[in-house]
């Protein structure tokens, strides 16, 4: 049923989106959290934090023979990655 939906692309699911970002968002303030006293290792603590990694998921579902939804799945959360943690390095920058 889930792989259905993620190939839909009339009703993206709205929800992985936002439960995406809030958990790269997570990420990156623990990371950030674990790096305090350190200013200058600070946004590199936060990225490595937020960082998992997308590959790795798709070499194991390729080597599983995943259905595409999973391969879309995961490319869908390596761009919404991407995109908040590019946000995250401006925001860095305007703030210092």
């Amino acid at each position: 049923m889930l792989a259905g939906e993620l190939l839909d692309l009339r009703k993206p699911p709205t929800a992985l989106f936002v439960f995406n970002n809030l958990m790269t968002v997570g990420a990156l303030a623990i990371g950030s959290a674990v790096a305090w006293r350190d200013a200058e290792v600070r946004p590199a603590a936060a990225i490595a934090a937020a960082m998992r990694n997308p590959g790795l998921a798709l070499v194991i579902a390729t080597a599983n023979r995943a259905p595409p939804a999973v391969t879309a799945a995961v490319i869908g959360y390596a761009l919404g990655l991407a995109v908040t943690i590019i946000g995250y390095v401006q925001w860095h920058k305007r703030r210092n």
